[in-house]
């Protein structure tokens, strides 16, 4: 038996003697207080949820929170979180955010004349301004050819009269111009290609005539021919370059004055005759009388036009 036993019996024993029935009765109050400690541990465990944090009282006890795990951010895993409001600490760093304001889940959206500072401050300079106070730096150009650079032509003919085209003065019925009743009877017009061309694309030449007879009598397939000769020249060029085109108009049974457009393409790559950059280009036009149904047309006049990238006003 160890020593501490031996003292502790013998103190148990002078105790007894001394109080009978002492010992006896501390025993029974020691076993009392450590059953009812196991009881108090084994009804705070039974308390504690499946699911929920746990923690630790103040006598390092198991207890439950009430708090289930699921409602805890943890620093490992992807977690989402609904209707959250973070106060502290703030966010500084939204790389991995959805925070483009499509939606109230991605931020809300932005009334741009509530939510936005600076609206009236200057400071997108590549921009023009409404007032005309900035100016531009450079021709404005574009990624394609959206706009037809056209110049308006007005004909001339060098034996007007008996053996040449006739002029017809505008009035009520006719906007006037050049009276064409024979093959050999031309109208001329001249233009140039300017740097603005995108040279990529075809011209065209349109030509606007009237009838000069009332054809209402005529059959629904009459139709009126029209020729024209093109002439290229560039700058140090000795000779010109030369497209023939023709066009058929169908007039049915037109009336006298029936105003028409007839467009004629220029082919830009033409394989022995391309146009270039500068060239001057004349237009010598000629009814084919011997291929038209009727006698006679007017030409009014005619628009020269091209493909161009760059936006500007005609001087």
């Amino acid at each position: 038996m160890a020593t501490a036993d031996i003292l502790s019996n013998s103190i148990a024993r002078r105790i007894e003697h001394a109080f009978p029935g002492f010992v006896q009765y501390l025993e029974q109050i020691l076993r009392k207080a450590i059953n009812d400690t196991d009881t108090e541990k084994a009804g705070r465990a039974s308390s504690y949820t499946s699911g929920n944090v746990p923690s630790l009282d103040e006598n390092s006890d198991l207890e439950d929170t009430g708090i289930a795990a699921t409602n805890v951010t943890t620093l490992d895993g992807t977690q989402t979180l609904t209707n959250k409001t973070l106060e502290s600490p703030v966010v500084e760093d939204f790389s991995n955010a959805i925070h483009d304001h499509e939606s109230d889940e991605k931020g809300g959206q932005l009334d741009h004349g509530d939510a936005l500072t600076g609206l009236l401050d200057d400071d997108h300079t590549q921009y023009l301004l409404v007032d005309g106070t900035r100016d531009m730096e450079a021709p404005l150009t574009f990624d394609d050819s959206y706009y037809w650079k056209c110049q308006k032509l007005t004909g001339l003919e060098f034996a007007a009269g008996g053996s040449g085209a006739t002029w017809t003065a505008p009035d009520a019925n006719t906007a006037g111009g050049y009276n064409l009743d024979a093959d050999a009877e031309y109208v001329y017009f001249g233009s140039c290609v300017c740097g603005d061309w995108d040279a990529v694309s075809d011209m065209e030449l349109i030509v606007c005539w009237e009838t000069d007879v009332d054809n209402s009598g005529g059959n629904d397939a009459d139709e009126v021919q029209i020729d024209v000769e093109v002439y290229m020249k560039g700058e140090s060029e000795t000779s010109t370059k030369n497209q023939s085109l023709s066009e058929t108009q169908i007039i049915g049974k037109a009336a006298r004055y029936t105003s028409y457009q007839t467009t004629f393409t220029i082919d830009y790559d033409s394989a022995t005759d391309p146009i270039e950059v500068g060239d001057k280009m004349a237009f010598r036009l000629n009814f084919d009388a011997t291929n038209s149904d009727i006698a006679d047309i007017i030409v009014n006049d005619a628009i020269f036009r091209y493909k161009s990238a760059e936006l500007h006003i005609e001087v």
